[in-house]
């Protein structure tokens, strides 16, 4: 699932949760698929996690980032939009008190 949201395949992201893979796993490095996609700007794969009930605000191990952090750190209008309609905490802060606007 994490590969197929850092390549943007969203038909191989589809397949895989038709067959039950979980999109709220972290990978080693902490991130989830949500928070992949997210900062790549893969917009129509973060419709499908959220879609499906995939935690928005679910932050990575290390910098207690969540998916709009990387949106509008990376300039994905797009993304954070989806995100924010969603529910995505816009004052949530990073290990360094970051919110994603002042990232942005």
């Amino acid at each position: 699932m994490h590969i197929a949201a850092d390549l943007g395949t969203a038909e191989c992201v589809a397949l895989l949760l038709k067959h039950g893979a979980r999109p709220d796993i972290h990978d080693p490095s902490g991130f989830t698929p949500i928070i992949i996609a997210s900062r790549k700007g893969h917009v129509d794969i973060v419709k499908q996690l959220i879609a499906v009930g995939c935690n928005v605000n679910k932050p990575t191990f290390r910098v207690r980032a969540s998916a709009l952090h990387w949106a509008a750190t990376n300039g994905h209008y797009r993304t954070v939009q989806e995100l924010v309609n969603a529910g995505a905490n816009i004052e949530d802060r990073t290990c360094h008190q970051r919110t994603p606007l002042m990232l942005a």
